[in-house]
């Protein structure tokens, strides 16, 4: 009988003991999912938040880098609206202005009835509206002549440098690119043609000014012309340095590239779309002539950042598909067997006689490496160096070709684990 109490005092001891080390086992799970469900929760809200920083800045760089090259440099902006007085709409638009404000200070009318007999004075309003369509087809052939076009230059080149001088110098005025010498070179052509004693008519001394904003909005005008530069490669840097911290805190980083770069190319659909809809909002002007006008100049100057728009989604859409075809999603393996069927199969295999050697392993073997690093680099070669059409267009091609010979070359990824 002692025998068989002290058999079951053991065995209550150790269902005791095993109890106790099964609420441990469990309790350290818990703590474990705890922890890791923290550690989730914590990468995920990083990244996020990274992903978003990045996203709003990118639009930003984008900005900024549309202002570097049309409006903040007067080399650049002269650049950019110099082709403007070739327009029609422009053309029309200046030539309607001039004659407007000549005809403000000239009573044809008038001037017909003194001139004609009393039996012809009736004659007077009709001559005058000639002399006024007459006046106005006579300035628009001077707007669009080769000799007018270098006068167009010259006052744009004067005016931005007059608006950027009152910028830099924060001084209490209005910000106003003044074209008043676009009109002064209309009249001095009236001097040498049919309409010479239309010449001295003098024209308003505001025609022409167009204020682009008040003079509580210079402190604004002022910080950005003057950090203009350093906002461009701040914003650049930060936008590359906010997606690399995305990446790096997401559990997958290829889904997070491929998740940032969807969001960067949807963004720039996005911000072609916004341009659209501020040029119907800001652009609404009551007479048609002057409406047409301020388009086709929108267009002119929006045209550098539609470019950049384009080809920034573009060069996102190779690196998006650079980025999905690395992957092992069924799509991706696909794509990659049939890459590997057309060029590993033969190119490569012609050119190794069948085995691959040990440089074309260490492409294989640091693929993933070199697909981010040749990310970087474009990304850095654009944000560095003078951001034109051709230069994008470069980088997108020769960006995909390293990338395809860095995969061709590199061969499908091991799926051999280290023992």
């Amino acid at each position: 009988m002692p025998k068989k109490n002290d058999e079951k005092a053991v065995i209550a001891k150790l269902k005791k003991e095993n109890a106790e080390l099964k609420k441990q086992l469990a309790d350290s799970k818990s703590k474990h999912r705890t922890s890791v469900s923290r550690k989730k929760i914590f990468r995920t809200t990083g990244f996020v938040v990274m992903l978003g920083l990045s996203a709003a800045i990118f639009v930003v760089a984008q900005l900024s880098i549309w202002a570097g090259r049309t409006l903040i440099s007067t080399d650049k902006y002269v650049e950019t609206v110099a082709p403007l007085i070739e327009q029609e709409s422009i053309q029309t638009a200046v030539a309607t202005k001039a004659t407007e404000e000549i005809f403000s200070n000239v009573d044809i009318t008038t001037i017909a009835t003194d001139a004609l007999p009393e039996r012809a004075q009736f004659l007077a309003p009709a001559i005058a509206t000639q002399v006024e369509s007459f006046t106005f087809s006579s300035v628009k052939n001077i707007i669009a002549s080769d000799k007018f076009a270098s006068v167009w230059v010259d006052s744009q080149t004067k005016a931005h440098s007059t608006l950027l001088g009152v910028i830099r110098s924060n001084a209490s005025q209005d910000g106003v690119i003044d074209l008043s010498e676009v009109y002064s070179g209309i009249n001095d052509s009236l001097r040498d043609s049919n309409l010479s004693f239309l010449a001295d008519r003098k024209i308003p001394d505001r025609v022409g000014s167009i204020t682009l904003f008040e003079s509580d909005q210079l402190r604004i005008a002022n910080k950005i012309v003057v950090n203009a530069k350093n906002i461009r490669l701040i914003s650049i840097v930060a936008f590359i340095g906010f997606f690399i911290g995305a990446v790096y805190l997401a559990s997958n980083r290829r889904k997070a590239v491929i998740i940032g770069l969807s969001t960067y190319v949807a963004l720039t659909v996005i911000l072609g779309i916004a341009i659209r809809i501020a040029k119907v909002l800001l652009i609404d002007l009551p007479n048609p002539v002057y409406q047409a006008a301020a388009s086709d100049a929108w267009r002119v100057i929006a045209t550098p950042l539609y470019e950049q728009l384009i080809l920034s989604g573009i060069l996102g859409i190779v690196l998006l598909v650079i980025a999905y075809a690395g992957g092992q999603a069924n799509g991706a393996v696909a794509l990659r067997g049939r890459i590997s069927y057309l060029l590993e199969g033969n190119i490569q295999k012609s050119l190794f006689k069948g085995s691959a050697p040990a440089w074309s392993l260490w492409i294989g073997a640091h693929r993933k490496g070199l697909l981010v690093s040749l990310s970087v680099v474009s990304l850095f070669t654009l944000a560095l160096s003078p951001l034109t059409l051709w230069r994008l267009i470069a980088v997108a091609i020769v960006t995909a070709l390293v990338a395809a010979t860095i995969v061709v070359l590199g061969g499908k990824p091991s799926t051999k684990k280290k023992a």
